[in-house]
């Protein structure tokens, strides 16, 4: 039996690499807009949190959009691999693509002015 099933350092490594190391990015460009400590690091956490959301949530609906194909006997499973991502897939863009964008503007605007908003705050 492995003595180490609970350390697996590339596992490790992928979760600071593609999810810590964003937090910090985002908080260190926060801060270095002289924003204030906890909000900053709670719009880093927000930012990349809802970035991962918004991507598993879509493949999710193409994982499931390939389940779906492949229960169908009469279509070939290479249809189906073609249907679920172009519109399935393509279809989620929309509504998730809005959500994403929603997200960065308010994390933008924070960053910039200082200010809690959805909407487009211009710079200058």
């Amino acid at each position: 039996m492995d003595d180490y099933s609970y350390w697996d350092p590339p596992l490790w490594l992928g979760v600071f690499a593609l999810y810590i190391f964003p937090i910090c990015y985002c908080f260190y460009q926060c801060r270095k807009n002289k924003r204030k400590l906890f909000p900053s690091f709670l719009m880093a956490i927000y930012y990349t949190s809802s970035a991962w959301v918004v991507f598993l949530l879509w493949v999710g609906g193409v994982v499931f959009a390939l389940q779906t194909f492949e229960e169908i006997t009469f279509i070939p499973n290479v249809v189906g691999v073609i249907i679920s991502f172009v519109v399935v897939g393509g279809g989620l863009m929309f509504p998730l693509g809005y959500l994403l964008i929603l997200s960065g503007t308010f994390y933008e605007n924070y960053k910039e002015k200082g200010v809690f908003s959805f909407k487009n705050i211009k710079k200058g």
